[in-house]
């Protein structure tokens, strides 16, 4: 599992003018809406695309793409890899997400330089009863025009002023009705097979989600018993190959030594030139210093996250579970505490008691502590969830607690009421069905 931590329970001190510049400029910058992004830009006036992630708020965390299958696309030019990074941020409370996107390529879509652009997803509330909700879309070209356009004649996907979002996403409800509504998009998965029924997760080269890791072409599957690699996508007649943006390796390292070999327009397509070094340092600047578990000069932060599942077994009662929790940390001793109102969970749980049978989904975590390692760990978490008896109709926003533990090779979790007395599902099994990232 990939993750962005600190090795060994260590948390360096690291004292430079960049960390603290980065730390200044996007300590004031926690954009968490599509309004607050474009007054953001309004405020700061970025002269090219470049200088836009000093508007990303602290916290994201990044998946780094070469998906052609988006308006923005990712491409190969130059025999360099030049991805889309999707940044998944905190939202503007419990349960939303923040969702900008940049691409490095210069290949234009729809008459619009993919490399000098922003778009954005904004999850609204309320999380629907089948998640994973609604989010509203914008499309934001650097430099803007005017940077207080959100409307039918701005950078919001608006029914007067429709961005296409829906091409990709599936549509959301309620329709808009009047020209300014929003035009409501469905997030999708990018680990998984949702766009034109095609598997995006071969195109991811590089990410920081605790729970998620690349798998391309040059890695061994394990799956197939007759394939040493796996599939071998292709971006451009160019395999697709894990790749950081960072590093003597990474993205940036190639732009550069191509644009010094070739000239400033070496990635030009159809006269479009682009800061594609610039844009993709600040990218990797951002990672680095303000992603999530990075906070310029601050100490004691980690990227975490729990993933796992199975059937267990309670008084008799069997259950399935699977979860999928991460965030920002703060580290005490044995101890580490998600940011509040941070945490980006998804659960699936159903008993099989019969009869009725009870499903528990749509989880929305205020806290997440979890205490370990050594022999094993432990986390309880709170929040809200949906709660489904049988075929009643489902209970929105119920309070519940997570209570998960793996210990000596056995394992177990309990999803209850808040004081303990009523079980939804869960209970133990021998195995690790949870992994600690």
């Amino acid at each position: 599992m990939q993750h962005v931590s600190r090795a060994g329970g260590r948390w360096p001190v690291v004292f430079s003018a960049l960390l603290i510049t980065l730390g200044a400029e996007c300590a004031a910058a926690q954009p968490t809406t599509i309004d607050q992004l474009v007054a953001c830009l309004g405020n700061n006036k970025p002269a090219d695309v470049s200088q836009a992630p000093s508007c990303l708020p602290q916290g994201c965390k990044l998946t780094v793409t070469m998906s052609p299958f988006s308006a923005q696309p990712a491409c190969n030019l130059q025999s360099t890899q030049l991805p889309r990074v999707i940044l998944n941020c905190p939202g503007a409370s419990a349960g939303l997400r923040f969702r900008p996107s940049f691409s490095l390529c210069t290949v234009t879509a729809g008459g619009d330089p993919n490399a000098t652009r922003i778009e954005v997803g904004q999850d609204i509330p309320t999380v629907a009863a089948n998640g994973p909700g609604n989010m509203r879309m914008a499309n934001i070209a650097v430099p803007m025009a005017a940077y207080n356009l959100l409307g039918a004649d701005g950078v919001l996907s608006t029914k007067g002023n429709d961005k296409k979002c829906n091409d990709c996403h599936s549509d959301a409800k309620p329709d808009p009705v009047n020209d300014d509504d929003p035009i409501l998009s469905v997030p999708f998965d990018s680990y998984g097979a949702q766009v034109l029924s095609t598997n995006l997760l071969p195109y991811i080269i590089h990410t920081t989600e605790p729970n998620k890791k690349a798998l391309v072409a040059s890695l061994p599957n394990p799956r197939l018993k007759n394939n040493t690699f796996g599939p071998n996508i292709k971006v451009n007649d160019k395999s697709v190959q894990a790749q950081a943006l960072n590093g003597a390796n990474g993205i940036c390292t190639a732009i550069t030594n191509t644009v010094g070999r070739l000239g400033a327009d070496a990635y030009d397509v159809n006269g479009v030139s682009a800061p594609l070094q610039a844009l993709c340092e600040a990218l990797g600047n951002y990672e680095a210093f303000q992603s999530c578990g990075n906070n310029g000069p601050a100490v004691g932060l980690g990227c975490h996250g729990i993933v796992g599942g199975g059937l267990v077994r309670n008084n008799g009662v069997l259950s399935s579970v699977s979860l999928d929790f991460s965030g920002q940390t703060t580290q005490s001793g044995n101890t580490l505490t998600y940011d509040q109102n941070k945490i980006d969970a998804t659960m699936l749980a159903f008993n099989y008691a019969d009869p009725p049978g009870t499903q528990v989904n749509t989880l929305v975590l205020q806290t997440l502590v979890v205490t370990g390692p050594g022999n094993g760990n432990s986390a309880t978490a709170t929040g809200t969830a949906t709660i489904q008896v049988g075929v009643n109709p489902p209970t929105l926003n119920v309070p519940i607690m997570v209570t998960i533990s793996v210990m000596n090779g056995s394992s177990s979790i309990m999803i209850t009421s808040l004081d303990g007395k009523t079980t939804y599902a869960g209970g133990s099994a021998v195995g690790t069905l949870f992994l600690f990232n």
